[in-house]
């Protein structure tokens, strides 16, 4: 059975909550979904940080001598379970955007962190005009115990909430002016009031329309 993540716990002007039939094609992202590795011992996680697509998911190896545990930081996020010497964790899929810093349990100086970006199209490398339907999604599903906060900014500009506490994971945007607009969202697990830190930020380019 998939192990997920184990999060226990106002759509702004502009967001359009997508049809639940998009909804229920997000419950297949797991046949896409890649796996990746960290290496852990008593002096480092390698890589310390790493960046995954909505949806991955990793397994820590535990190459040292002794026992170990990765624990969300804060905790209530996520947790392995107890990894022998020279084995593997099950697979944990990160399935909301955001940053998840973690530390090894007993060697809480062993830090890394997990770097979900939201998951946006048509992505910068279409430049796509003004008024074109963008689709952010900042979770490959809707869960009662998980609200998301997602921001935007438009150039240089300062950070703006899009929402606040929004159980919605998928969402349509027009934007209606040229400029390159950065997005980027955390996730709270409303049961142990914990909070992830912000996503690494996504952009998308709005190119001035053709004379």
């Amino acid at each position: 059975m998939r192990s997920k993540l184990p999060f226990m716990p106002g759509i702004a002007k502009g967001l359009v909550l997508i049809t639940s039939t998009l909804a229920i094609a997000a419950s297949g992202m797991s046949s896409a979904s890649a796996t990746r590795v960290v290496k852990l011992d008593a002096d480092s996680v390698q890589p310390a940080t790493l960046v995954v697509h909505l949806g991955d998911a990793l397994r820590w190896h535990n190459r040292d001598t002794r026992p170990h545990r990765v624990v969300s930081d804060p905790s209530g996020l996520f947790r392995t379970d107890r990894i022998a010497p020279r084995d593997t964790s099950e697979r944990l899929f990160f399935d909301s955007a955001g940053t998840f810093p973690y530390s090894v349990a007993n060697d809480s100086a062993v830090r890394g962190a997990v770097r979900v970006p939201i998951k946006l199209r048509p992505g910068p490398n279409v430049s796509p005009t003004p008024g074109t339907l963008i689709t952010l999604r900042v979770g490959t599903e809707q869960r009662s115990n998980l609200v998301y906060d997602i921001q935007r900014k438009r150039n240089k500009g300062r950070w703006v909430f899009l929402t606040k506490r929004t159980h919605q994971v998928r969402f349509r945007l027009r934007l209606k002016t040229t400029g390159t607009f950065w997005f980027r969202a955390r996730v709270t697990n409303v049961g142990v009031g914990v909070r992830s830190h912000w996503s690494p930020p996504r952009k998308e380019l709005l190119n001035t329309p053709p004379p």
